[in-house]
């Protein structure tokens, strides 16, 4: 995670060398693309949104990167989509880097034509984010075959298009009202929840908050949050101002 932060008055502010990092990121992705790096350009995009945690001037700032990369693919052919399989175990076997591009060239397949794959794929992932990541790729394809996965010493046999996306869960849909009614008079904290809470979503996977574990899953996230941004003194007193404790321990 990129992201250090602190708090003056009552501002969100991103540490300046973490924002020096994101700027330095930026610069170097708009020189390769000034020199025509495009695959180069876009690997580096790929390497920041695989990051849970980004400050939204910063994640706005790559998307918009990321679009222009697009469309000059679009544009001039350059995509070279890679389709065979064993090309692309090859890739899972590798790196992060690697792995990424993988997971990127397979959300533009049409995984029902890879069954295999997408098993195979389910048995190379080791990294949970990677895993739960693809598992999306595959809710969102709406896959109804049935697949094994290992997680935390844990296997889950499951059909993807039975399951919802995690911002589509009750759990989430109420936490996020939750926060924002905390969060009304301070819209950065409330980004950062937001995004925070995306992330937990997505960890949970194969399995979704439910309505009520919303109270603690926004209560986590704000305290979390709040605690790095600000520390534990402020925290208290801002809990006590909003009256908030945990109601139950989460089963997530």
């Amino acid at each position: 995670m990129h992201c250090a932060m602190q708090v003056i008055g009552k501002y969100v502010i991103i540490n300046a060398m973490e924002e020096n990092y994101y700027e330095k990121q930026i610069l170097l992705i708009e020189e390769k693309i000034k020199n025509n790096l495009w695959d180069e350009a876009y690997q580096l995009v790929l390497e920041e949104l695989s990051m849970p945690y980004i400050p939204k001037n910063f994640l706005d700032e790559i998307k918009k990167l990321e679009s222009e990369i697009k469309s000059n693919f679009k544009l001039n052919q350059k995509v070279n989509l890679i389709q065979d399989e064993e090309e692309l175990k090859s890739l899972l076997k590798q790196d992060e880097m690697a792995q990424i591009k993988a997971l990127d060239q397979m959300s533009r397949l049409n995984l029902r034509q890879y069954d295999t794959l997408v098993q195979d794929t389910f048995n190379l992932l080791s990294d949970r984010l990677f895993q739960n990541l693809f598992l999306r790729i595959c809710i969102e394809q709406q896959l109804t075959n049935e697949y094994t996965m290992q997680a935390d010493g844990i296997e889950y046999t499951l059909i993807p298009a039975s399951l919802c996306l995690p911002e589509d869960s009750d759990g989430v849909e109420a936490a996020i009202i939750l926060l924002s009614n905390w969060c009304d008079k301070n819209p950065s904290l409330l980004n950062l929840c937001l995004e925070k809470l995306q992330y937990e979503g997505l960890m949970a996977l194969p399995i979704s908050y439910t309505e009520d574990e919303a109270y603690d899953l926004a209560y986590q996230v704000l305290e979390e949050v709040y605690i790095q941004i600000s520390g534990e003194k402020e925290w208290n007193a801002f809990k006590q101002e909003h009256n908030l404790g945990y109601n139950s321990l989460s089963t997530h």
